[in-house]
């Protein structure tokens, strides 16, 4: 970063803090916002006062996000001290090999999920083991949730599945049947709830009509920010 030198600031919004480096310019006449190698960069007018300059970037806070969104994230190792999300906690990967063990078992502590196995197990071994076990967490607690959803908003979903979806993280088909994304267990159980209400919502209306998001209302008010989550985090829940 050249001329001035940037500022470090905060700034909120529902569920991430975004750290963004402020760069004051002479002559500039609007703020601009990039990416570099240190991170946000926001360029501003030397005049601008800093709540000016929030709300300008809070104007376009989608925009942003998209910018973030597009930075790569580290890949998964499955390896020993790695952290993996269990609605919005991190747990930490323990990996144990144990020399008679002849099939990998999964299970979580408080703190932890444990992987045990044999001593050659594979990362991608490891992360088999892994989808499997969050596929049965996800069924468990997910089925839970759909129907204390369903009793509450006085819907019935003819049947549910847990799938692996490639985008998105639910649906409702035609026939009644709700699909969740097993990776939605990864996510703050807050989240959870409104995947679970929008796909159950769609049971009373079919499409994203303005009395399908009143529906929503009734029961997840702040169901913007909570759709605003996971377009901020949802990459995170991928690998």
């Amino acid at each position: 970063m050249k001329g001035a030198k940037p500022v470090q600031h905060k700034l909120k919004i529902p569920g991430r803090t975004i750290i963004y480096w402020l760069v004051r310019e002479e002559g500039r006449v609007s703020v601009g916002v990039k990416y570099t190698k240190e991170g946000l960069l926001v360029s501003a007018p030397k005049g601008a006062s800093l709540q000016q300059i929030k709300r300008v970037l809070l104007r376009n806070i989608d925009q942003i996000v998209e910018i973030l969104n597009k930075v790569a994230l580290p890949k998964k190792r499955f390896a020993d001290n790695e952290t993996f999300p269990y609605l919005g906690k991190g747990l930490r990967l323990s990996i144990k090999r144990k020399p008679k063990a002849r099939h990998i078992k999964v299970f979580k502590t408080p703190r932890m999920i444990v992987v045990e196995g044999p001593p050659d197990m594979r990362s991608d071994q490891i992360r088999s083991a892994l989808i499997k076990w969050y596929r049965e967490e996800a069924r468990v607690f997910l089925f839970g949730k759909v129907q204390a959803w369903a009793r509450r908003m006085r819907v019935k979903p003819k049947r549910v599945f847990i799938k692996d979806q490639k985008s998105g993280w639910g649906s409702c088909s035609g026939r009644g049947n709700i699909n969740l994304n097993f990776r939605v267990i990864m996510a703050p159980e807050p989240m959870v709830d409104y995947v679970v209400v929008h796909e159950l919502a769609h049971l009373r209306h079919r499409n994203h009509s303005k009395d399908f998001w009143n529906f929503v209302a009734d029961f997840i008010p702040d169901h913007k920010e909570r759709r605003r989550w996971f377009r901020e985090n949802g990459r995170a829940l991928r690998w």
